[in-house]
């Protein structure tokens, strides 16, 4: 009988099929870049074609046919990809965008399929040749199996401390030398109180801010955002209670009660309130105070997204929107704001309970924002127990995953109709925590102004 001659498992037939689709379908690539990778193609011009989608994408490039393949025409290296007409061709032969994510599953499980195969005849090589002992071939074949399993090699999961050292040094003599280089230790919080606490607003960690209902956490929140955005970082607002123009009505109303600006919030002025800024209700000088403060709050760069409700994955696919876009501007990404988290649409999945459900979305926020390099600032809701007492971590609802999560805990306590409030810092990681502080409440702008920001006149 004439043997068969084996060829390694590939999926050609998907690979261009998934290449010409993304041309035609460029949102789907968020989502196909968390099964495949550039080295799962069996072809070197189709890592390449995958490559260079993954570059425009972050880029913020608009991908079209047109914009596609004159990009792998520039520089006269379109051999890289093929050739010109081998991309053209893939596009027009793809006849649906229908089932991408299936193709990519396949393209990977093949890459790994022939991985396997690789490090079992390195193995078989290696017991033939007796060059290692056979407790030596068992383990280096136990470290390939679990690289093909877990798609990481030893270098994508574990760094050395003598790499880290010398990035920890390299970055801190890059501080020292310039001082604009201290952006990318995120954005300054507000309140002169707060900062004595924690300077800044870190990339890739959690702040969370707690309180009982009608307390202010959503006022606290905006100001921590807005704050952050005058200093030049990009922030964007999912507020899952209220509508786009009910966030910036109230920002309008707490810049129009500033006296004069400062490093936070200073001593506000008698004047307008959201509600009277909705209906029109003002005077000739409460007028010429909004018209300045639209001005002013025109050029902070926030956005609120639109949505009222996000799962976790569409607040996922979202954020790494808003995070290209920004790299594309040339603007630092500074922080994304949940207000509030039990507001997310979380699935509870067979045999799970809310809190785990909610368990596991705290744990993607926390890993989203390491990705995109940016602070989450998430808004919680404390149960109205014991509503006289200062509230205490465990007062969060389904929400116990957040404080493992967090690097910082903010929790307000205010009375109903009190203009002052106590912001308690349980947990502050790296940083000075068990401590509290005043704050004052101006109910008509709902802002918190702290009293070492306020200017004497």
């Amino acid at each position: 009988m004439q043997s068969r001659e084996k060829t390694f498992p590939a999926a050609l037939k998907m690979e261009r099929a998934l290449l010409g689709g993304v041309v035609m379908a460029p949102e789907q690539i968020d989502e196909l870049r968390e099964h495949i990778k550039p080295p799962d193609f069996y072809l070197a011009h189709h890592a390449a074609i995958w490559s260079l989608a993954l570059l425009m994408r972050d880029a913020g490039d608009h991908i079209d046919v047109v914009t596609f393949t004159e990009r792998v025409w520039r520089g006269g290296s379109d051999e890289f990809y093929g050739g010109i007409a081998y991309v053209a061709g893939l596009i027009e032969a793809t006849p649906s965008t229908a089932n991408l994510v299936y193709y990519a599953k396949e393209i990977a499980e093949k890459a790994r399929l022939r991985r396997l195969i690789a490090s079992l005849q390195e193995a078989e090589a290696l017991a033939f040749d007796e060059a290692k002992t056979s407790a030596e071939i068992t383990a280096m074949l136990a470290d390939k199996m679990s690289d093909v399993a877990t798609g990481k090699t030893f270098e994508d999961e574990f760094e050395s401390y003598e790499t880290l050292a010398d990035q920890v040094f390299d970055e801190a003599v890059r501080m020292s030398e310039d001082p604009g280089a201290s952006r990318q230790l995120g954005p300054e919080l507000p309140w002169a109180s707060l900062r004595r606490f924690r300077a800044r607003m870190t990339p890739g960690e959690v702040i969370m801010i707690g309180a009982r209902p009608k307390v202010g956490k959503s006022c606290a929140a905006r100001q921590i955002a807005e704050f952050a955005a005058g200093q030049g970082y990009g922030v964007v607002v999912y507020s899952l209670e209220m509508d786009g123009r009910q966030v910036n009505r109230r920002s309008m109303a707490a810049e129009a009660r500033r006296d004069k600006a400062g490093r936070g919030d200073v001593r506000t002025v008698v004047g307008m309130t959201a509600q009277e800024i909705q209906e029109g209700r003002l005077d000739q000088r409460e007028w010429a105070r909004v018209a300045s403060a639209t001005e002013k709050i025109k050029k902070l760069p926030i956005w609120v997204a639109t949505g009222s409700s996000y799962t976790i994955q569409e607040l996922e696919t979202s954020v790494r929107k808003f995070a290209r876009r920004q790299r594309a501007v040339g603007r630092d990404f500074g922080a994304f704001v949940v207000d509030y988290f039990q507001l997310l649409n979380v699935a509870t999945g067979k045999g799970e309970n809310k809190a785990q459900s909610m368990a596991e979305a705290s744990r993607r926020i926390k890993m989203l924002a390491r990705e995109v390099k940016a602070c989450a600032l998430v808004v919680v809701q404390l149960n109205r127990q014991a509503a006289d007492d200062k509230p205490r971590s465990h007062h969060a609802r389904d929400t116990g995953a957040l404080e493992a999560d967090a690097a910082m805990m903010i929790l307000l306590h205010r009375l109903e109709g009190a203009d002052e409030a106590e912001f308690l810092i349980p947990l502050n990681r790296g940083g000075k925590g068990g401590g509290e502080f005043r704050m004052r409440f101006d109910g008509p702008s709902e802002a918190f102004i702290d009293p070492e920001d306020i200017e004497e006149l």
